[in-house]
C-alpha cells in the first residue's frame, strides 16, 4: 500500500501541476526536480529547486498562479512558497475545523503563523490581487446601501470601486469565491476581488453599521414627534380639554375629553 504524500509534497505537486498545465514545465523536468528534492536531508520548496535548475522563471510561476488564483488553496500557496511550515499549516487547519465562519487566512494571522503584511504582499505579488494599502477605506453609499453589514461582517469584506470603475470586494483572504458569486447577484454586476487590511475592513463595516443605526434612531424619533404633533393639532381643532394616552397589551389607545366626555 502506497503511503499518502505529505502535505509539503502535496502542495509542491499541486503547484507543479499548474506549471505543467500552463506549458511552462515538462513532466520530464518535473520528475528530475522531484528526484533531487527526495535526496535532500531537509526538503525544500519544489518551486525554488525548479528555479535554481533554470526550469521555470519567477514570471512563469506568477503567470501560472494568477491564472488559477481563485482555485488555488491558500495553505498550499504559503507552504510551497516557504512562508509557513507544515506544522504551522496542520495547526492552523486544526483551528479552522474548530472555528466556524473564519477563513484560513484569518486564522493564520490571528495565531501569528504569518503577519498580515506578509500575507497581503504574497497575495498581491504572487497572485496579482490589487492591494488597497490604506488604513481607511472610502465608503461609497450607493454600494453599501445594496448590502447588509451583517453579510460583510460574516465574509470580512468591503465593496469599493477601482480606478477603472470596476466593482471590487476587498478581503484579507480573497480566495473566497463563494462570497464573490453571492455579491455579483445582489450588486447585479461582475465583482472582482481585491486586498485590504483587516483593520481597514472592520473600520469601514463599523462606520456603515453606525450610520444605519443612527439613521434608524433618527427616523424613529421623527415619527414619534410627528405623531405627537398630530395629536396636539387634533386636540386643538376639536376643542379638547385633555388627551388621555392609555397603554394596552399590544397598542396605545388615545382619547380626547370634549365637553367633559372622553371620546375616541
Amino acid at each position: 500500500m502506497t503511503a499518502a504524500p505529505s502535505p509539503t509534497l502535496e502542495a509542491a505537486l499541486e503547484i507543479a501541476k499548474l506549471l505543467v498545465d500552463s506549458g511552462f514545465l515538462s513532466n520530464k523536468d518535473l520528475d528530475y526536480a522531484l528526484r533531487i528534492r527526495s535526496k535532500l536531508a531537509h526538503p525544500r520548496p519544489l518551486v525554488s529547486i525548479l528555479q535554481e535548475l533554470g526550469q521555470i522563471t519567477e514570471e512563469q510561476l506568477q503567470e501560472a498562479l494568477r491564472a488559477n488564483r481563485l482555485n488555488i488553496r491558500l495553505g498550499t500557496l504559503l507552504l510551497e512558497l516557504d512562508h509557513i511550515s507544515e506544522a504551522d499549516l496542520q495547526a492552523a487547519m486544526g483551528l479552522h475545523k474548530e472555528t466556524s465562519g473564519k477563513r484560513l487566512g484569518e486564522i493564520l494571522v490571528e495565531n501569528h503563523f504569518i503577519t498580515e503584511d506578509e500575507l497581503l504582499n504574497v497575495l498581491a505579488v504572487q497572485l496579482g490581487f490589487p492591494y488597497f494599502d490604506t488604513d481607511r477605506l472610502e465608503v461609497d453609499k450607493r454600494l453599501t446601501a445594496q448590502v447588509r453589514p451583517a453579510w460583510l461582517e460574516k465574509n470580512k469584506c468591503f465593496p469599493m470601486r477601482g480606478e477603472a470603475g470596476e466593482l471590487r470586494l476587498l478581503f484579507v483572504d480573497p480566495t473566497n469565491s463563494a462570497a464573490l458569486e453571492e455579491a455579483a447577484k445582489f450588486f447585479g454586476e461582475p465583482v472582482q476581488p481585491g486586498l485590504a487590511k483587516r483593520y481597514a475592513i472592520d473600520a469601514a463595516i463599523g462606520s456603515i453599521t453606525k450610520t444605519k443605526s443612527d439613521n434608524g434612531d433618527a427616523t424613529s424619533e421623527n415619527m414619534i414627534v410627528q405623531k405627537v404633533n398630530e395629536l396636539l393639532d387634533h386636540a386643538v381643532l376639536n376643542n379638547a380639554s385633555d388627551i388621555h394616552v392609555e397603554p394596552m397589551k399590544d397598542k396605545l389607545r388615545v382619547r380626547f375629553r370634549q365637553d367633559g366626555v372622553l371620546v375616541l
